[in-house]
């Protein structure tokens, strides 16, 4: 196959081909429509030693409409507003589409940062039949800006599907996102949503808002999402940090497990971004490790704000949560259960929004205050009485997780005992000494005055970059300018770690000031 026509073969495809994409770079954008497997004859589209599909800085890099049975795997997907985006439409009727697998592909590099994109995309938009049997494994998703959307989505008319093995990180958006009743499918909430399924072995890290203007609170939400009134500052607001990890929004009957959530603003979430009579229901958060979620929460539940739905009839159960902000946020939610959860360090044990402390069932958990923080349980004292007394209360519950050891001295049954593999668990003490690398930089950039001249941002950037070097911040970088306000500017700090190249960042939020020599 020569260069430059994968989309005229992928038009000639026929049950039971295997297309085969070896290694180049190819500019341009594929789309399948209407063109199926059988379930005895798979359509295969295979990259060979990793091609690149570069999508021309616009649009969609790879479509699929309306197709199934298909296997796509082993193509690395850049340069577009959209990667891998897979879809249904009324087109199709009453036939449902199955088989779709995306497996093994790395999307990266995409910049939706105008009117949205997504790395990866299943949307169900046929009311008639759904999206099953969807299969999204073994993909690498990273350095994505996203805007509103989120870096792998499923949304819509989709039941049964399966999320599994992915990593995903250093994206400005969530990492993985389970959605329903967006009206993609009509408006009956029982179609229009993802539903039946599973997701589980995924690593997901670096999910963070700042630097996405979407999120900027001055634009349009001075008083946050959570109708504080922000202080002011030089540069008029500030991100909000409030993307999750892995996010459940309106989504049904799903299990969640073995998976390793860090550096994100939020770990876990299970909400509804919709209004009553709408929920979100029957989700099952178990046997993860969730870790270092900064911008408020390990864990969430519930609608956001009173005119949201609730959250009902989920299960927080054997997941470990450690040094997060705020360990669980309870909002806008009834008849859900947490047991049997390993709760260390942060800021905060739980903050319930507004009176839902009664609303939900918190049978026997294990909290440590590693800070001695004399604040730390102060809303988990509102639990009732039975509740409040189900709790305890330990110290040196994890043997060791800075240096990769999350072995549990906590009493058995607490906790999981699933672990990611090791170099995983050491990615993340990796961070760790990023990130305090990153927040030591910002303080250097702060607490002095730089000087120099800069004819624009990249020359900005690489003044300061030069100034940390100077300072014996050797191994930090300043990667972007957010805002200028006069003489002071908020950048973005970066202190690269690990073999992905994933990096740990800080914002100096109150403004660098630069003086002219």
């Amino acid at each position: 196959m020569s260069q430059l026509k994968i989309n005229e073969a992928v038009q000639q495809l026929k049950p039971g081909d295997t297309l085969t994409i070896p290694a180049g770079t190819y500019h341009e954008q594929i789309r399948m429509e209407n063109i199926s497997g059988t379930a005895d004859a798979l359509i295969r589209i295979v990259g060979e030693n990793a091609p690149v599909i570069n999508g021309g800085g616009k649009g969609i890099a790879f479509a699929v409409v309306n197709c199934e049975h298909i296997i796509i795997e082993g193509l690395h997907v850049t340069n577009a507003e959209y990667g891998i985006d897979v879809k249904s439409t009324p087109a199709r009727g009453a036939l449902p589409l199955n088989g779709m697998v995306i497996r093994g592909n790395t999307v990266y590099g995409l910049d939706g940062s105008k009117d949205g994109g997504h790395a990866i995309a299943v949307y169900g938009e046929n009311p008639h039949a759904p999206i099953s049997t969807l299969v999204i494994e073994g993909n690498k998703v990273y350095d994505n800006y996203l805007y509103w959307s989120e870096a792998l989505v499923v949304n819509g008319n989709i039941d049964g599907f399966v999320i599994n093995e992915n990593i995903v990180w250093n994206n400005d958006n969530i990492g993985i996102d389970i959605i329903g009743f967006e009206g993609k499918a009509g408006d009956n909430p029982d179609v229009d949503c993802a539903r039946n399924g599973k997701v589980f072995d995924n690593i997901v890290f670096g999910s963070d808002t700042t630097g996405n203007e979407a999120y900027w609170s001055g634009n349009h939400n001075p008083e946050g999402w959570d109708g504080e009134r922000r202080a002011k500052n030089a540069f008029g607001g500030e991100y909000d940090r409030c993307c999750g990890g892995i996010y459940v929004d309106g989504g049904w009957h799903i299990e969640i497990f073995h998976n390793f959530v860090f550096d994100n603003d939020l770990g876990i979430e299970i909400a509804t971004e919709h209004k009553p009579p709408l929920v979100t229901k029957d989700v099952h958060v178990h046997d993860n490790i969730i870790c270092s979620s900064n911008g408020w929460a390990g864990l969430i539940f519930g609608g956001y704000a009173g005119h949201l739905g609730y959250t009902e009839e989920c299960t927080f159960t054997h997941n470990i949560l450690l040094n997060n902000a705020t360990s669980i946020a309870v909002q806008k939610s009834k008849g859900n259960r947490l047991e049997h959860n390993v709760i260390v360090g942060g800021w905060e044990a739980i903050d319930f929004n507004g009176d839902m402390a009664a609303n939900n069932d918190f049978a026997a958990n294990i909290w440590e205050n590693t800070e001695n923080d004399e604040d730390y349980f102060n809303q988990l004292e509102t639990l009732p009485d039975a509740q409040k007394n189900a709790q305890q209360r330990g110290a040196g519950l994890l043997k060791d997780p800075a240096g990769g050891d999350f072995t549990l001295t906590a009493p058995a049954g607490f906790g999981t005992a699933w672990r990611p593999a090791q170099k995983y668990l050491d990615l993340y003490g990796a961070f760790l000494s990023a990130q305090e690398k990153a927040d030591e930089a910002v303080e250097f950039l702060q607490g002095n005055e730089i000087k120099g001249t800069a004819s624009d941002d990249k020359s900005l950037c690489t003044l300061l970059t030069d100034a940390l070097h100077a300072g014996g911040h050797k191994t930090a970088a300043v990667a972007r300018i957010f805002k200028t306000a006069g003489s002071q500017h908020m950048v973005q700090v970066i202190v690269r770690y690990g073999e992905m190249n994933a990096f740990a960042q800080a914002t100096t939020k109150e403004g660098v000031r630069v003086t002219a020599q």
